[in-house]
């Protein structure tokens, strides 16, 4: 049997650029005037779409992904990613 190989469904190109706001939707729009598509946050303060859910047992935040750009499905919203250290991690989505 010969292996398939696969082939990407579209082109995709990662990579990361730090822009220093105020907050998330601030430095949203400057990567966007420089033609970038921002998928998510990486540290500091996650803006909440919704109230703040810092859960208890992992209350550091390590990340925020917005679903559009990534093609992944957090119903409707964004992804937050915390950790508590230890091996514990939470990832919870708001809409």
């Amino acid at each position: 049997m010969t292996p398939r190989t696969s082939r990407p469904l579209r082109s995709t190109s990662i990579g990361a650029r730090t822009y220093s706001a105020d907050s998330f939707n601030d430095a949203s729009a400057e990567a966007a005037a420089d033609g970038i598509r921002v998928i998510g946050q990486y540290s500091g303060t996650p803006d909440w779409i919704q109230n703040d859910e810092t859960p208890a047992e992992a209350p550091t935040f390590v990340a925020a992904l917005d679903e559009y750009p990534t093609g992944f499905n957090f119903g409707g919203g964004t992804a937050y990613i915390f950790t508590g250290g230890a091996g514990v991690a939470k990832m919870l989505s708001q809409s």
